[in-house]
């Protein structure tokens, strides 16, 4: 399945693990597919601000890159912490590393 979305790194795209990820790169994993801290697979989320959920940017610097998955993704609800469309991949495309212009730019031409 195949799903747009975006995810979260370490303001050097460093994810938590200390693992770099680059531009137009594919990453893929072993095993199965589990959600959480512990668990296995590239997580990302469908809306750019769900990433936020697990990056501290009020406090450090985050950086943000369009992804695209490419085979094998598990879709999770959390209903209790109101936490929705988050993904974990087998194998994730980073698209682009998103500029602070980009990001206001996206945001700010939004309709509604």
């Amino acid at each position: 399945m195949i799903i747009k979305g975006y995810k979260a790194f370490n303001g050097d795209r460093t994810n938590q693990k200390g693992k770099l990820f680059e531009e137009q790169k594919i990453y893929t994993v072993e095993g199965p597919l589990v959600f959480g801290t512990k668990g296995n697979g590239i997580h990302f989320c469908e809306r750019l601000e769900d990433t936020l959920m697990f990056f501290d940017a009020m406090n450090k610097e985050v950086a943000f890159a369009e992804v695209t998955s490419l085979e094998d993704v598990r879709e999770s609800w959390d209903d209790y912490n109101e936490y929705y469309d988050m993904y974990a991949a087998r194998s994730l495309r980073i698209d682009h590393f998103l500029t602070r212009e980009e990001i206001l730019e996206m945001y700010y031409n939004m309709p509604g």
